[in-house]
């Protein structure tokens, strides 16, 4: 079942449309049911994903859980449930409490599925596709979106360069982790340094690199794949569009 419903073979750009669309649906959704019903469909989702979702990205949910709690923590608007000393209870708070820890954990499933199920070399194809509209004044957007990509590469190779020189400094005696806020920011400079030194080094490289492949010529290039819709795309819109329906019609049904 895993294998035939993959994420993985719906088009990159009509992930992206449908990521916004259940985005503003999460707007639409205005009553716990409706968060409820969405945020089920996108934990589904999550397990048909090809990579595992680590446990240490669960851990965020307690933190939503931690900024509802607080952000609803002083609402005494409503009928009281439970009447403590400094805090009311009322059927108000755990409404608003609810909603925004819903609609944060909707967001955040959107933002897992997204960054999971598009690869990297999808990138720049869905990159152009959102600064289409930049057309209209003349805008070059296959070089933004190019330079869009590169920023986004760049990330994992910098994180992976500061690991390598920490793990270095540590090996010759240095105690970046440890100690007070002053003294590990001593050791921000040590980093740092060779980290830019390292990340202009490889910079330099993919710029001699992009200029042999005659990126930046006046010539439009061509692209290596062709966004075809297939039938997984079509299956896809066809279940997102049952969702809105569904979510529309949980907006009639209120537990509260």
């Amino acid at each position: 079942m895993k294998k035939i419903i993959n994420l993985s073979r719906v088009n990159s750009i009509i992930k992206t449309i449908l990521s916004i669309v259940l985005t503003f649906l999460n707007t639409i959704a205005i009553n716990l049911t409706a968060k409820i019903f969405l945020l089920s469909f996108l934990i589904l989702n999550l397990f048909f994903l090809d990579k595992k979702i680590e446990l240490k990205k669960f851990k965020i949910i307690l933190f939503f859980l931690v900024i509802s709690f607080f952000s609803n923590i002083f609402v005494t608007r409503g009928n009281i449930i439970l009447d403590l000393k400094f805090i009311k209870l009322t059927d108000f708070f755990i409404q608003n409490f609810f909603m925004m820890f819903l609609s944060m954990s909707i967001f955040w499933a959107i933002s897992v599925i997204m960054i999971s199920s598009i690869s990297a070399s999808d990138m720049p194809y869905v990159a152009e596709f959102l600064l289409k509209p930049l057309k209209i004044f003349k805008i070059n957007i296959s070089e933004i979106s190019m330079i869009i990509t590169l920023v986004m590469r760049f990330i994992p190779v910098v994180l992976s360069e500061i690991k390598k020189i920490v793990i270095a400094q540590e090996s010759r005696g240095a105690n970046i982790t440890k100690g007070s806020i002053f003294k590990r920011a001593k050791f921000i400079f040590p980093i740092f340094i060779p980290v830019f030194a390292s990340c202009f080094r490889k910079a330099i490289n993919i710029a001699t690199a992009m200029e042999c492949r005659c990126y930046g010529a006046p010539f439009e290039r061509t692209k290596l794949k062709e966004n075809k819709i297939t039938k997984f795309d079509i299956i896809a819109i066809f279940i997102v569009i049952l969702v809105i329906f569904g979510v529309l019609f949980c907006n009639t049904i209120k537990i509260f």
